[in-house]
């Protein structure tokens, strides 16, 4: 799954339901700190529709789906697989839908709280885990952006701190 992520001669899309858009928006934002070609499709703010429509062979579409699972995400995976990307589905035990048409599934635990929602802490760790994953693997090409950004943006230099 590493090395998936970590190539940048292909494109990762991330997407996630109305309970883990932020862990699709958290893992798009920390891959494009430290590889190039990574994006959110972000459905509050466009369809996903016009995100998929380029997808091929050489993409990777991330899908986050967890229970009161969603037809428009489970629907996104299926367009994706079927126009020859590789789907990776990061869902719960009971896994989304979406594992059908996932090449890769990573399921995490929830733990159940009294409210009727479930903890995504797990899921946030895989998400982190997965991020150290593809920032060891690049190594110093993965810093040597994070410094460059780090200046275009005019801020603190990566590696600097207190």
């Amino acid at each position: 799954m590493i090395d998936l992520l970590s190539d940048s001669r292909r494109h990762v899309l991330t997407l996630g339901g109305r309970v883990s858009t932020f862990l699709a928006r958290y893992l798009a934002s920390q891959l494009h700190l430290i590889r190039p070609g990574v994006e959110l499709i972000d459905p509050e703010r466009s369809n996903p529709a016009d995100r998929l429509v380029d997808l091929g062979r050489r993409d990777i579409l991330v899908v986050f789906d967890y229970r009161r699972y969603q037809s428009d995400t489970i629907n996104s995976a299926k367009v994706a697989a079927g126009r020859g990307s590789t789907v990776v589905l990061v869902t719960d035990p009971w896994l989304s839908p979406a594992a059908a048409s996932a090449r890769f599934v990573l399921a995490t635990g929830v733990q159940t709280m009294v409210m009727p929602f479930d903890s995504l802490v797990s899921a946030v760790a895989l998400t982190e885990a997965l991020i150290a994953g593809v920032l060891a693997r690049l190594g110093e090409t993965a810093h040597a952006r994070m410094r460059r950004m780090d200046e275009l943006r005019g801020g603190v230099v990566f590696g600097d701190g207190p």
